[in-house]
């Protein structure tokens, strides 16, 4: 069975504008199991609702695909957000993993 260690994510500074930011994030995660031990990072855009509305506004759109969109500046909530990808590890080998976290976050 896969066992997935508490990921390890770059926030950095809390932005100037906690309602209003857009930001990449590094997101390191490891992992064990009997085969081995894995690593991996990954980089995830994570943004606010009104910087969204924002860039969409000034192009007349925006893509939205590897992007976590919060309310608000919130280690937290983020740290959160990245563990509930990682649940799904229990059942999942570690090449299963990756792949389906590569929907939502691009691999390094």
């Amino acid at each position: 069975m896969l066992r997935v260690a508490s990921p390890n994510l770059d926030l950095g500074h809390t932005p100037d504008d906690p309602r209003h930011f857009n930001r990449e994030v590094a997101v390191f995660i490891e992992a064990t199991d009997e085969e081995g031990c894995y690593e991996a990072s990954f980089r995830v855009e994570i943004c606010t609702p009104s910087w969204l509305l924002q860039q969409a506004e000034r192009a007349g759109w925006t893509w939205g695909r590897r992007r976590l969109v919060v309310p608000q500046w919130a280690p937290s909530i983020i740290e959160r957000a990245v563990a509930s990808l990682l649940a799904p590890a229990v059942r999942l080998g570690w090449t299963d993993l990756i792949r389906e976290l590569e929907q939502y976050w691009e691999e390094e």
